[in-house]
């Protein structure tokens, strides 16, 4: 049950929230509008705003609204956020941790949203609340920790309080817990007669929030198969590609996710199973083991294709339904997907790798300047130059041990350089998560641009260039 609470005093400012699906059971609370038509009490000592405590008697309107439906945990909303899913909320309840009396949802803050990224590519859905994660947008409460507040202050005495900022006091108060990722955002366009006077500042970190819930959904999505027996297919490539599967392993592991690695062609024999794919860049026109692969196991099985790039394939994708579920890591390859076919569940996040925990110990930046390129359909017109991707590559590394040891001599070659030249995706991502300067270049089709226009263009140090321009120095490389 969520328990939205109506902000605005005009009557077109309710449409948004009654907007949402119709998979929540929403309960309006009306605001308090005035001070002294709600019987509140003012702390004399301080220059509060009124909107302060309007919003804060308000949430305490909603609590005694949740309370009186005996449920033991309820969801409370202001009326400018989004609604995550029933299966986001459905997550934190499973997930919540014991002790939790509040889970706030939806932190405008750029310190959280900063610890979130890191918190959640360790595997953690919460962190411990302070001071410094705003927002009262979206949080749960547990009915026993809403009528402790309530006690406290439910008549709306706020006399004797010194901080009535309902994101300090209710949190402060109840053991809270931040979630990592933000499962509800704000919307930025929408304005409450009340929010708008308080929400100075929260401009930025809402869209920091905002393109983050983007960038981490399929870490989230994990979690939610939890408890499920699934099975794992590599992309079968380069040392690009073992990066993409020990990054996926990793996290797999840190959050005890009970799965099976299997090869496509074994895969062929399961039914009604949940069958993930590793990311990568094996699902467009110039290769086709990936299609076959899933043409040869889609139909009698949920599939999921980790983060990746979708180009040609039309016939396939054409047929494809809502058994498949893809994360595409641009939003040129989503694009593409939402207009071929509106059956398959299309999501954006980014590349797996990203969230690599290297444990490079070359010695850094003895060297001046890597160059790594590739030739082929993807590259340049010539021989390859230094192509660590093939050449630190050990063809064994999908059948044994060997994926981590062939990522770690990816690391500790690039390492040694303080610049790094390269049309290879996972050179350039590696070198970035290594804290290098980047010059990545354009490969034959979209796919380096549009993953670094999603991930990596943030990065002061990473620049992007047309294409690798042949030098006619003969020690270009």
């Amino acid at each position: 049950m969520i328990y939205y609470i109506n902000l605005s005093s005009r009557s077109d400012k309710n449409e948004f929230m009654l907007s949402q699906p119709a998979e929540h059971k929403l309960f309006r609370i009306e605001a308090n509008q005035s001070i002294s038509d709600s019987g509140i009490k003012i702390n004399e000592k301080y220059s509060y705003q009124d909107e302060m405590y309007l919003c804060l008697s308000s949430h305490i309107k909603a609590m005694k609204k949740g309370t009186s439906s005996l449920e033991p945990f309820f969801w409370i909303a202001e009326d400018d956020v989004v609604l995550p899913s029933e299966s986001d909320l459905a997550l934190l309840l499973k997930e919540k941790p014991e002790d939790a009396e509040v889970i706030q949802c939806c932190a405008i803050s750029n310190y959280a949203v900063s610890r979130g990224k890191e918190e959640l590519k360790k595997g953690n859905l919460f962190f411990e609340w302070v001071n410094a994660y705003k927002s009262t947008a979206f949080y749960g409460i547990t009915r026993e920790a809403a009528l402790k507040f309530i006690d406290k202050f439910g008549d709306f005495d706020f006399s004797e309080t010194e901080k009535i900022y309902p994101d300090f006091l209710i949190y402060d108060e109840l053991k809270t817990y931040t979630t990592s990722y933000p499962f509800a955002v704000t919307d930025t366009t929408f304005d409450s007669d009340i929010v708008h006077k308080i929400r100075e500042g929260f401009i930025s970190p809402t869209l920091q929030a905002i393109e983050f819930q983007e960038k981490g959904r399929v870490l989230v999505d994990l979690f939610k198969l939890k408890g499920k027996k699934v099975y794992y297919i590599q992309n079968i490539g380069n040392a690009g590609d073992a990066l993409i599967n020990q990054s996926t392993f990793d996290y797999f592991e840190l959050i005890g996710l009970d799965y099976e690695v299997i090869n496509w062609y074994d895969a062929r024999n399961l039914k009604e199973e949940i069958i993930i794919y590793g990311g990568g860049g094996s699902l467009v026109r110039y290769y086709s083991h990936c299609k076959r692969a899933l043409e040869g196991i889609i139909h009698c099985n949920q599939m999921i294709l980790l983060p990746c790039t979708v180009e040609g394939h039309e016939d396939f994708l054409r047929s494809a339904g809502s058994n498949l579920t893809i994360y595409c890591r641009e939003r040129i390859s989503y694009d593409y997907l939402k207009k071929i076919n509106h059956k398959i569940n299309v999501f954006m996040s980014e590349d797996m790798a990203l969230r690599y925990e290297s444990n490079a110990f070359t010695k850094a930046n003895s060297k001046k300047v890597l160059k790594v390129f590739r030739e082929g359909v993807e590259g340049i017109s010539r021989k390859p130059c230094n192509d660590i991707s093939v050449t630190l590559n050990n063809a064994d590394w999908w059948r044994s041990a060997n994926c981590k040891s062939v990522v770690d001599s990816f690391f500790n070659y690039i390492n040694e350089y303080q610049e790094v030249h390269t049309n290879r995706l996972h050179v350039a991502i590696a070198a970035s998560l290594l804290d290098k300067e980047v010059t990545l270049y354009d490969g034959s089709y979209y796919k380096n641009r549009a993953v670094y226009e999603f991930s990596l263009s943030n990065n002061p140090k990473i620049k992007i260039e047309d294409g690798y321009k042949k030098s006619s120095s003969t020690t270009v490389c």
